[in-house]
């Protein structure tokens, strides 16, 4: 679903403009409607409409984009991350991990990185429940 969603996403122009961005879970204003008038491919699929593609860890957040970049969080092995991409060619512009003293249970069918990463093109916070909140700025180094 995630790969979906970010090929969704890459398909359509993006730019830096904070009207051009899907800052949140469900875009901007948490409306679930993609701003501008851009016309989507009617088609999508593995071979279909692909601009890049980028193998990623494990997770469930939404993926969203502002100002170039991709972010999502990601589960590793017992790493919590955040991860930043380059949405013109997908690739990785960095991995912060965030340090816990304990994992919290989570439902069988989810994992740890469920909490949508939120950015305003230059700061991006992400959540993980039982470490808390972490704000990293464009460069990735944690604010």
């Amino acid at each position: 679903m995630r790969a979906a969603f970010i090929v969704w996403l890459l398909i359509a122009p993006h730019a830096a403009a904070e009207e051009d961005c899907w800052p949140q879970f469900r875009g901007p204003n948490a409306a679930g409607v993609a701003p501008g008038t851009a016309k989507l491919p009617a088609e999508i699929g593995p071979d279909k409409n692909v601009l890049w593609r980028t193998p990623l860890p494990p997770g469930h957040s939404s993926p969203v984009v502002c100002a170039g970049r991709v972010f999502v969080t990601a589960i590793r092995d017992k790493s919590l991350l955040t991860i930043a991409l380059d949405a013109g060619d997908g690739h990785v512009l960095w991995e912060r991990t965030a340090p816990y003293e304990r994992l919290e249970d989570v439902h069988q069918i989810g994992n740890r990185a469920q909490p949508s990463p939120a950015t305003d093109g230059q700061i991006v916070v992400s959540f993980f429940g039982s470490c808390g909140l972490f704000a990293y700025d464009a460069a990735g180094t944690q604010l």
